[in-house]
């Protein structure tokens, strides 16, 4: 960003595999052992909870608008949703929405979305 007065905040990635100590073991893991989920959070909070049901911290994925700036020219909101069927978590650009929600994706796993992102669909780099 060349906004000084927009900082960036962390996208932290936790990651938790069938077999990982948890204090919720999915039922996936009967019939898929060598299942594992990834999820992601943009403040400690959600690591500590995330943590708290077994999960890992991977480190940080990258950095995005936090959630209390205004939102800035470009970006779309980033979302998480969880997939109870699949035991599984995604992060989507909001346009995309419609296609996660279709395919289970529904579920609020803390909050819904996370923060601002540019979206490159194009593989270009977005003029800031």
């Amino acid at each position: 960003p060349t906004n000084i007065s927009q900082p960036l905040v962390p996208l932290y990635r936790l990651s938790w595999k069938c077999g990982d100590p948890t204090p919720y073991p999915p039922a996936i893991c009967s019939s898929v052992p060598g299942h594992m989920d990834t999820v992601h959070t943009a403040d400690q909070a959600g690591v500590s909870a995330f943590e708290s049901w077994g999960y890992q911290l991977d480190g940080i994925e990258g950095y995005i608008y936090p959630k209390t700036v205004a939102q800035p020219s470009g970006t779309v909101r980033l979302m998480r949703k969880y997939n109870p069927s699949r035991d599984d978590h995604a992060i989507f650009p909001e346009t995309l929405s419609a296609f996660y929600s279709s395919s289970g994706y529904t579920q609020n796993s803390g909050s819904d979305w996370l923060g601002y992102v540019y979206p490159n669909s194009t593989g270009s780099v977005p003029n800031i």
